[in-house]
């Protein structure tokens, strides 16, 4: 009979210690790498950063950035330090901003979330995003080519979601006047 084997668990010191081009995240104190993303992946990261990031820019909202930032969620340990595929941090909140990450909850969170992380995105970074008090997430689902869309309703936790697909439009309150067809984010490239 094979033993499971526990994950090792890393202190934030030790996390923050790591080489600088280290594509890696600490979760509840777990260490978790990541391959490259793929093709499809990072051409939806892109594709949300330049709609969203000029956007934000034009009417001096906050700030905008991708992955290979670190999100501290949580410094003590077992820390919490994530590195989401797009994000946005409003201009009230940009004290929590450093060279070094973002000290606390950005305000709209996206994952664009592949078959091997869709588990832990759906389930383990929702919540911790919702304990930590992201007032928006959307997790983009390539496979089925929709969004899903979780956003605080008042209380704790995120609301019901809101699945968007061709035909509908991205939009959000934090970004009023904002707004993104899904069917161009997932159009295909000519």
């Amino acid at each position: 009979m094979a033993l499971e084997q526990t994950p090792a668990f890393m202190a934030f010191d030790a996390f923050r210690a790591l080489p600088e081009e280290t594509r890696a995240e600490l979760i509840d104190g777990v260490f978790t790498s990541s391959p490259a993303p793929t093709w499809r992946h990072q051409r939806l990261q892109a594709r949300l950063l330049s709609a969203i990031a000029p956007f934000v820019r034009t009417h001096r909202l906050g700030e905008v950035l991708g992955a290979r930032f670190d999100v501290i969620l949580r410094q003590q340990d077992p820390a919490v330090v994530l590195q989401p595929d797009v994000f946005f941090v409003a201009r009230a909140h940009m004290d929590r901003m450093q060279e070094s990450g973002l000290y606390g909850a950005p305000d709209l969170l996206v994952e664009v979330v592949s078959p091997s992380n869709a588990r832990q995105d759906s389930i383990k970074k929702r919540q911790l995003y919702a304990d930590h008090g992201v007032q928006e997430y959307w997790m983009v689902l390539p496979e089925v080519e929709q969004v899903e869309v979780l956003r605080r309703e008042g209380g704790p936790g995120f609301g019901r979601p809101v699945v968007l697909e061709a035909g509908d439009c991205l939009s959000t309150p934090l970004l009023p006047g904002f707004e993104l067809a899904v069917a161009d984010l997932f159009e295909a490239e000519a």
